[in-house]
């Protein structure tokens, strides 16, 4: 076996592992979140955020911006396969993703106490740079979603049964995403029900990282660590 062959298979486990690392981060980040605020301050109003952006302005705000920088430096590096005419490349999706998370990370949702008391270097009002957080954070699952739904379930056929159950598992956390996504966005634009449940937006957030991190454990392969023959 030949140098380049060597830079092959490692170029291939890299690869592998930056997908299984994108999934654990994904998996891991709003629970890391919860740890990190309870162990600071342990009254429910400050450990148990309305929704995962709110962690910024916590003693998690180095985590929020840390492991969200991860996972977009993770997608902006990511190389996938060549794609078919008439298709998105598998690097434009993830690079768009990759940029989308970094501007979550870094434009805060606004901060809902008084500008005084701010917690943090960075504090604003403005729902301009609210509905800019917002929109990149919507961003980002559409673009992961079409990654799971049409560039993960991809392959040379014909399939093996094991990739049959891993286009399931794909299939089933992107029509997820989108189900959330669609499901939540009716509920608060038609019924207003992030003003009536103070933590919904917290918990489709959870659902929807958690989705977006079995695609992605699945397709680095990090389930076989854990036994799981798929």
């Amino acid at each position: 076996m030949n140098t380049k062959d060597f830079r092959g298979i490692n170029m291939n486990l890299s690869y592998y592992l930056i997908r299984e690392i994108i999934g654990w981060t994904g998996l891991a980040f709003p629970w890391l979140l919860i740890i990190a605020a309870l162990i600071h301050d342990s009254s429910a109003e400050y450990f148990y955020q309305p929704s995962i952006s709110d962690y910024y302005y916590t003693v998690s705000g180095v985590l929020f911006i840390g492991f969200l920088t991860l996972i977009g430096v993770f997608l902006i590096s990511y190389r996938g396969y060549k794609p078919e005419s008439g298709e998105f490349s598998d690097n434009i999706i993830t690079w768009v993703g990759g940029i989308l998370i970094l501007v979550v990370a870094l434009v805060p949702t606004p901060y809902m106490g008084c500008l005084n008391d701010c917690p943090t270097p960075i504090c604003h009002e403005s729902n301009a740079w609210g509905l800019l957080h917002f929109g990149a954070a919507v961003g980002f699952f559409i673009a992961m979603s079409y990654m799971s739904l049409k560039k993960f379930t991809k392959g040379d056929t014909p399939f093996s049964s094991d990739k049959l159950k891993r286009n399931r598992i794909y299939r089933f956390c992107g029509w997820g995403m989108v189900a959330v996504l669609a499901l939540s966005g009716i509920l608060i634009v038609a019924f207003k029900a992030n003003e009536k449940w103070d933590h919904m937006i917290f918990w489709v957030e959870v659902i929807m990282l958690t989705l977006f991190g079995i695609s992605w454990l699945v397709k680095g392969k990090g389930l076989k660590r854990l036994g799981m023959t798929i």
